[in-house]
């Protein structure tokens, strides 16, 4: 069509940056890694992680307020959504760090074990608050 990669994506693909162009690339922000029940589907998370070494170290040098949030799903079959967790930690400046992520099939006497999980593991390193959907709880 004789329009360049840039135009072509900035008119066409609602892009206004082509990938060539960009400052930051997707495999700098980004890493696919499979699924750990369904190796053939993929996950989309950030390249670069905290590990629990680094996280010690960024403690001792800063305040952290740590937060889990779960997104319960009160059911165990094969077919039912899955029980989400994530925990980060946040800095003075705003900055976040991820430090647990998992998905479980829980029922609701699981989901209280789980509560209680998250809290006994994550207090002891800045954990002040758990947040959980309301809508579990109104089904």
């Amino acid at each position: 069509s004789g329009q360049s990669t840039n135009a072509y994506a900035q008119e066409y693909l609602n892009n206004p940056i082509s990938d060539e162009d960009r400052k930051f690339k997707f495999e700098w922000l980004w890493e696919i890694i499979p699924k750990p029940d369904n190796p053939s589907e993929s996950y989309k998370v950030p390249a670069h992680r905290i590990t629990m070494a680094e996280f010690e170290k960024l403690r001792q040098r800063t305040t952290l307020n740590v937060y889990a949030m779960i997104d319960a799903a009160d059911a165990t079959t094969v077919n039912a959504d899955w029980t989400a967790v994530v925990v980060v930690a946040v800095a003075p400046n705003g900055a976040r760090f991820r430090l647990d992520v998992r998905r479980e099939k829980r029922n609701i006497n699981g989901l209280i074990d789980l509560i209680f999980e998250v809290w006994t593991k994550w207090v002891r390193y800045g954990l002040i608050k758990i947040g959980i959907e309301k809508k579990a709880f109104n089904d």
